[in-house]
């Protein structure tokens, strides 16, 4: 790993990497399903219904900044969450808690590998 120091002046004027930031908000996402999937197995419908529409937003946000080439795993992220959060509010929790467990599980180890 190479790390360039410069002063901060010259730091303040760079701007953040759009792949960086968009993988950072996938991240994210796979992290805030683990804990909404479980918060349902604990009973909190609430609380992972909020991790659920953070982790919307994230991917929302991620899509103004994303290169082309990722938006489409953006937009199919955007879609999943939707699903989970229909779950979730029709009262599927167990069903939602296992797809959000296993989808986030499956995303996490898969990244930037090709799936066979």
């Amino acid at each position: 790993m190479h790390v360039n120091v410069v002063p901060g002046d010259q730091a303040a004027g760079r701007v953040p990497d759009p792949v960086v930031r968009t993988e950072l908000a996938y991240l994210e996402t796979q992290r805030a399903k683990r804990e909404a999937s479980t918060l349902l197995s604990d009973g909190d419908v609430a609380g992972a219904l909020r991790h659920l529409r953070t982790a919307g937003g994230t991917v929302a946000a991620a899509m103004a900044y994303a290169p082309a080439s990722l938006r489409a795993d953006l937009g199919e992220e955007s879609a999943v969450l939707a699903d989970m959060i229909g779950d979730v509010e029709s009262g599927a929790h167990a069903r939602a808690a296992k797809l959000t467990s296993a989808d986030a599980t499956l995303k996490s180890r898969t990244r930037g590998r090709r799936r066979s």
